[in-house]
């Protein structure tokens, strides 16, 4: 990537005796979700180093996740607007693209938001036994109601409003929670899944980046669900015995070049072929680079 820009080169490779071409506008999309993949697990692994660091129990959580996790995004999206400003794109700001992205892509502070009701749960629980205990009338009640409606607040926020406004520590301390209830809140959270889904919304980055690169003009390659759909379905049926067999080879290059980012499809390959240094090299180009290659890496 020079400049931020990635310089689209049509692929060729020998398959058999059949040759697969790889058009410019695929080449382009294969980059930027390859870039964006690497990208991600550093950032992601820096994340996981300041939280480990940083957040030791609930209110560490529910006051300091959301601004550790909009810093490490940052990054990518900074990156990602760069980009953009370098294909002459200008219309999108910083702050317009980040807002977008989070809206879109918010799995991380989904489940921020369940330890905000898992809070907010506990807190008119223990306001309910409050006003049992006492014999209060309920809208009487000062205190524990109060910090539950402004933390609902937060939680049925937009995920870009939660993230930008997080929670004052002030509410959290003064909140109606029992130390022991917010030991028993947090132990809920895993945060291996939490970290999995952090690299998720990061790694995503680059496709808002080429939705907007063709949202604004430019030739990239992308994928509907209907030719994700389409390109399953016919995988399924190649497996069909009656499927003509001098067929299977053309057709599953097809399907490979209508959506190349089912794993299936290259183990199919290997299994019905045999493993070639052919087909590994499209593997490799497509990114499936060995077990796990999609997933954050903690090394």
């Amino acid at each position: 990537m020079e400049n931020n820009q990635m310089i689209p080169v049509a692929q060729k490779f020998q398959i058999l005796e059949k040759e697969f071409d790889v058009p410019e506008n695929l080449d382009t999309f294969n980059a930027y979700r390859l870039t964006y993949r690497e990208l991600a697990k550093e950032v992601t692994n820096d994340l996981v180093s300041e939280y480990n660091a940083n957040i030791k129990n609930l209110d560490d959580f529910l006051g300091k996740f959301p601004e550790l996790y909009r810093s490490k995004l940052e990054i990518l999206t900074k990156k990602a607007v760069d980009t953009l400003v370098s294909e002459g794109v200008w219309t999108i700001t910083y702050d317009s693209f980040l807002e977008t992205h989070i809206n879109d892509f918010h799995l991380a502070m989904d489940d921020y938001k369940v330890m905000v009701d898992n809070f907010n749960a506990k807190i008119e629980e223990n306001q309910r036994k409050k006003e049992k205990m006492w014999g209060y009338v309920p809208t009487l009640m000062g205190g524990g109601f109060g910090i539950a409606g402004a933390l609902k607040g937060i939680a049925t926020a937009t995920a870009y409003n939660l993230i930008r406004d997080g929670i004052e520590e002030n509410s959290l301390k003064k909140a109606n929670v029992k130390p022991e209830q917010r030991v028993e809140i947090y132990k809920l959270l895993n945060t291996s899944i939490l970290f999995d889904r952090v690299f998720a919304d990061y790694w995503n980055v680059f496709l808002s980046l080429v939705w907007n690169l063709n949202q604004n003009g430019k030739n990239i390659w992308w994928a509907t669900n209907e030719d994700a759909t389409k390109a399953n379905n016919i995988f399924a049926n190649i497996s069909n015995p009656n499927f003509p067999q001098d067929k299977v080879l053309d057709v599953l290059l097809q399907v490979i070049l209508m959506f190349p980012y089912n794993e299936a499809y290259y183990n199919f390959f290997i299994e019905k072929f045999g493993e070639t240094e052919q087909i590994n090299a499209i593997k490799n180009y497509f990114g499936f680079t060995g077990v796990g290659c999609n997933d954050r890496n903690l090394t």
